[in-house]
């Protein structure tokens, strides 16, 4: 009986390190996957936003594979993602679509933002180091360098790197997505030939941030809001941005 325990307790010396290896492999191919899907993903919102797919265009899963460098099955999931945001219907034994957006939906970007960026401003306010001013400096003069050429992605790590100095993770990505909304917004307006409003300037931001003032950065930040939903919403052409896609 002793020596049948000892021969047990050698087998399955020998076998575990088997599993553990096979447990690394699968952790592995799920990591694999995952870096996959995310890169799918990045690029399929990132072809949305900057309108290399526009409203209303049918989304080829094999064309995007071949351009992306991967499988079906990493587009599919990110299909799926972009759908639960928003930016993509998937029709029924039709494929899948590039959505329109309407007015509603500008708002509704609107209000989340005047909720939620007047009071990341006023953190930020309170917590910004001197080199995270000098960040924003920075990436002010890029964004105001980038304004005449109708470049919005500037504009939008501004309002992100805000956002970030507020110490507040889910708030962030929340901002993050916003902003993305109103990349993608302007940019199909642009496309479209219609009026692009003008952005406003982010230094008087900045140096409230600074001063630390952060009842200042709150209403910097809700004035200029308040006057970009105006201005967006007066330079859209509702005709030229269907509020339903056409089934």
């Amino acid at each position: 009986m002793a020596g049948r325990d000892l021969m047990s307790r050698k087998c399955f010396s020998e076998i575990l390190p088997r599993f553990e290896l096979s447990g690394s492999a699968c952790i592995l191919v799920a990591m694999s996957q995952d870096r996959k899907n995310e890169r799918a993903y990045l690029a399929l919102k990132a072809d949305i936003v900057e309108g290399r797919l526009r409203p209303g265009q049918l989304i080829i899963e094999g064309e995007l594979a071949e351009r992306y460098a991967l499988s079906k099955t990493p587009v599919r999931h990110a299909l799926n993602r972009l759908e639960v945001e928003g930016m993509v219907e998937i029709l029924p034994r039709r494929g899948s679509i590039v959505r329109f957006f309407s007015v509603r939906d500008v708002q509704h970007v609107y209000l989340l933002r005047r909720l939620l960026e007047p009071e990341a401003a006023a953190l930020a306010a309170k917590r910004a180091t001197p080199a995270d001013v000098e960040r924003l400096v920075e990436l002010e003069s890029k964004a105001e360098a980038a304004r005449a050429d109708g470049d919005f992605s500037p504009g939008a790590a501004f309002h992100v790197a805000v956002a970030e100095l507020a110490r507040v993770p889910p708030l962030t990505a929340i901002i993050e997505g916003l902003q993305t909304k109103v990349q993608w917004f302007l940019r199909v307006q642009q496309l479209n030939g219609e009026p692009i409003p003008l952005q406003h300037p982010h230094g008087p931001l900045v140096d409230a941030i600074a001063a630390g003032d952060a009842d200042q950065a709150r209403a910097i930040t809700e004035s200029a809001l308040t006057r970009s939903i105006t201005v967006i919403l007066e330079s859209m052409a509702e005709l030229s941005v269907p509020s339903q896609t056409p089934h």
